[in-house]
């Protein structure tokens, strides 16, 4: 038996009546219609860039001649993780409608993560241009610093698309659920129904939203995986509203960017890595505001 199946409204076979408890696609729908939140999903296309300034992960970034390739305090170059042009990508609400974001973090081995008060404010990099229409200083396939930590001894690139040459992504547009903490308490009783018709406990209600609601096993065409903007998802825990980070719901505290190791392989053991802050300072050109997490399982 299919998921659709398990909780589409059909007879109830031994009375010859319709099981009112009982709710199919269309009523989850409604439930959560005022929660969608909308999305650019990030998918490896398998094939080389075709410009400098396109998006793309692993390779070399666009650069303008003249400038500087980021380095950390020590003076070692940062290992480039991807750009994404928002002129080429699905356009989102509030976002710039055109620059170019990239990303870079340290080459250690926590991938620039530090786990003290600085968390999320030290050991990457973002760099934004409003403008790419001049000449790159390099093409996407040339090569690029050594990736290698000398304290560690080994190559630290943190995603293994891309690690043997760039790869182009392409955006789609789509839509998200939030996480079960922003799911308000009046959606809990038919939760609590679906769960009952999955055979699920109908008191672990955050596993059944992130599960059959807005996981995997959703019957409704929600965005997941790699994204710009959109609701985040962790491996263990949202940092957001504690140490450096911005609370979800502050400006500076919604996603800007999310790789996911489903796409983009990497980030430890089946990790997720975001970008946080604020969109509209970005479209200002202010990236004080960005915020840097990635966790595994």
């Amino acid at each position: 038996m299919g998921l659709l199946d398990r909780f589409r409204r059909r007879p109830d076979e031994s009375s010859g009546h319709h099981d009112e408890d009982a709710f199919d696609a269309a009523t989850l729908e409604a439930a959560v219609a005022d929660l969608w939140q909308p999305c650019v999903l990030l998918r490896p296309t398998g094939e080389a860039p075709s410009r400098a300034s396109g998006s793309h992960v692993g390779g070399h970034p666009w650069m303008p001649p003249g400038s500087a390739w980021p380095t950390d305090p020590a003076g070692r170059p940062l290992v480039f993780v991807g750009q994404f042009d928002l002129g080429d990508l699905p356009r989102l609400p509030d976002f710039p409608d055109t620059g170019l974001l990239q990303w870079f973090v340290r080459a250690d081995d926590t991938h620039g993560l530090t786990f003290d008060d600085q968390a999320g404010r030290v050991g990457f990099a973002v760099r934004w241009f409003s403008e790419t229409s001049g000449d790159s200083s390099a093409a996407p396939s040339d090569p690029v610093p050594d990736r290698t930590d000398p304290d560690a001894g080994w190559d630290l690139f943190p995603m293994e698309v891309g690690a043997d040459g760039p790869i182009a992504v392409a955006g789609v547009a789509a839509r998200c659920l939030p996480r079960f903490v922003a799911v308000p308490d009046d959606r809990h009783p038919l939760l609590r129904r679906y769960a009952t018709q999955l055979g699920e406990d109908p008191d672990d209600l955050d596993f059944v939203w992130e599960e059959y609601v807005a996981g995997p096993s959703s019957p409704l065409d929600v965005g997941r995986g790699s994204m710009l903007g959109g609701a985040a998802a962790f491996t263990q825990f949202d940092p957001r509203g504690t140490g450096a980070y911005a609370a979800a719901d502050d400006p500076a505290g919604r996603q800007l960017v999310q790789l996911d190791a489903d796409e983009f392989g990497g980030w430890g053991d089946l990790g997720i890595a975001h970008l946080f802050g604020d969109p509209g300072a970005l479209a200002h050109g202010d990236t004080s505001s960005i915020t840097y997490h990635w966790d595994c399982s």
